[in-house]
């Protein structure tokens, strides 16, 4: 007679989730995230304008995406190069500065396309909608809007790429439409 395995507890199924669970909060992997690493290849660990970086394919995380409420939990991102590290800590440092209560301060990604867009949010208690782009190496707010940002806005700041859809800034007004974003 053939043996079976006995089933598994839910709790071994809810142990065996914790490593993909981590997976998905810190390094922004995902059922629909490509095989191959999204990391872009690089010539250091920050580009610069001499170097030769090629865009990956953009990764949405699921759900709401990832909610960063200390440095810790930045720099422990493993996507994210160094530069994109201080950057995001800034974004938070941000929030503290401004008076935002202590439990709303956050940074959210909710998506990223290597080496040059994070679409995310700021605050968890009533944030804005926010693009974040790097332009000649370094890393600026796009936009920062509960409503659907300006077409003319984000090419005002430099913004000369394409926005994947699903990314803040993918749709944007041109006067009183609603338009896919040009460069």
């Amino acid at each position: 007679m053939p043996r079976h395995p006995a089933p598994r507890s839910t709790n071994t199924l809810a142990m065996a989730a914790v490593p993909v669970l981590l997976c998905l909060l810190l390094a922004g992997c995902s059922s629909t995230a490509p095989a191959t690493s999204p990391q872009a290849p690089m010539t250091s660990g920050t580009p610069t304008q001499s170097a030769t970086v090629s865009a990956a394919a953009p990764v949405l995380l699921p759900g709401p995406g990832v909610e960063l409420t200390t440095e810790a939990e930045i720099t422990a991102l493993t996507w994210a190069d160094d530069a994109t590290k201080a950057f995001l800590v800034k974004q938070l440092t941000r929030q503290y500065e401004s008076g935002a209560i202590f439990s709303c301060a956050a940074v959210t990604v909710q998506g990223y396309r290597l080496p040059d867009l994070i679409t995310g949010g700021v605050g968890s208690c009533s944030g804005a909608a926010t693009l974040w782009g790097r332009i000649g190496g370094e890393w600026i707010v796009l936009a920062e809007t509960q409503d659907t940002p300006q077409c003319d806005d984000l090419r005002a700041k430099g913004w000369t790429q394409t926005i994947p859809e699903g990314f803040v800034g993918h749709e944007c007004m041109q006067g009183d439409r609603t338009v896919v974003y040009a460069p």
